[in-house]
């Protein structure tokens, strides 16, 4: 769905106008809370560790399956002799678990060094899960608020039983401009939750391979049992620059695809805008402007770059061309801008206050800023 049609999505009494959070947000926030639940029973299973070390079996095998709460890329390369369903970061994470509890009664004093990995769960909670999340949550909620009100500001307009034709058009402005910083502060708050897992997966993915490098040399007895996992922490560790990358590439598609899709919408609103001019609009505007041939020439030209057939009959008149290589004098939209007041007061002098309202939504929606 588009930014577009998101933003269409709201509900209306008593003239005052609510825009909807999308799916994307609305399962990013519920994800946010079941990531603190999960990271902050993860960061007690490591605290313990720390300060029981009788109790490592037990809360090595916890840590393990906390483990599958997270997403599997099952992009780390496999061990050689290793069963390729065995890959990946799920497994990986098993791998560690069952280390844990292997060692357990060998070495008691490395679970000291799980208080790193429990600060490093917790910085990300206070930091990106929580004051992150809530900073932008802000900011989206206030730019949400300001653009509701300027919908309910055109609402009420539209409404009023003499057409304030300067005040709507100036509100329609208003609006895009509105929906600018609103579209700008929702999909920083998309991006960001939809980034989260990333960001997890490659805080603890790096924080326990760390503790495992730093205790390499100090496990005595226990490494022989560290070796069987040796090749596997090299592949843990370029599975985590990948990931990096990933993250980004997520980040450069979804750009991709909102500006094609950016582009499609201000093609078609172009079109909308050109298919509104019939005969007797450009007949008015033609009155309005200053050489009648050079409007009905740059309404041809408009025509043709729109991909719009002009209206039947235009062909004939003075200064009409089918030449879709032809470059306008005027820019019709500039031309529209300028002198709305006086095409509008026509059009209602002819009873066409639908038309005039639509012309003014035209204008208004291909002003909108590209993405």
């Amino acid at each position: 769905m588009s930014n577009l049609s998101k933003i269409n999505l709201f509900k209306r009494k008593a003239h005052v106008e609510k825009t909807a959070d999308s799916e994307s947000i609305k399962l990013g926030l519920r994800r946010v809370e079941e990531l603190k639940l999960g990271i902050q029973k993860l960061s007690k299973s490591g605290i313990a560790l720390q300060e029981k070390g009788t109790l490592h079996y037990r809360n090595g095998a916890q840590l393990g399956q906390l483990m599958a709460l997270f997403p599997e890329k099952d992009r780390a390369q496999p061990v050689p002799g290793q069963n390729p369903e065995e890959s990946g970061f799920l497994m990986g994470m098993q791998k560690f678990a069952d280390i844990f509890m292997d060692l357990a009664n060998l070495e008691s004093s490395f679970c000291d060094e799980t208080s790193k990995f429990s600060i490093a769960l917790q910085q990300f909670i206070d930091g990106d899960l929580t004051e992150t999340t809530k900073f932008l949550k802000k900011a989206y909620d206030q730019t949400r608020a300001d653009y509701d009100k300027i919908l309910t500001r055109i609402a009420t307009l539209k409404d009023n039983k003499k057409l304030p034709i300067v005040k709507l058009y100036e509100a329609e402005k208003e609006r895009a401009r509105q929906f600018k910083v609103y579209d700008k502060a929702m999909r920083a708050l998309e991006d960001h939750l939809a980034d989260l897992d990333d960001l997890l997966n490659i805080i603890i993915a790096t924080t326990i391979l760390d503790w495992a490098a730093a205790h390499k040399n100090t496990l005595g007895l226990s490494y022989g049992q560290l070796n069987d996992i040796k090749e596997y922490l090299a592949s843990l560790k370029t599975w985590c620059q990948e990931e990096e990358n990933v993250c980004k590439m997520h980040r450069k598609e979804r750009d991709g695809k909102r500006a094609e899709a950016r582009a499609e919408e201000i093609a078609h609103a172009n079109k909308e805008f050109a298919q509104l001019w019939t005969l007797d609009l450009i007949h008015i505007a033609s009155s309005v402007g200053m050489d009648s041939q050079q409007m009905i020439s740059s309404f041809c030209v408009m025509f043709h770059q729109f991909g719009v057939p002009l209206p039947e009959g235009l062909e004939k008149f003075p200064g009409a061309t089918l030449d879709k290589n032809a470059v306008a004098s005027i820019d019709i939209k500039d031309f529209l801008r300028q002198n709305f007041d006086a095409i509008g007061s026509k059009l209602l002098e002819d009873g066409e206050r639908d038309l005039l309202v639509k012309l003014g939504e035209a204008l208004a929606q291909i002003e909108l800023p590209p993405v």
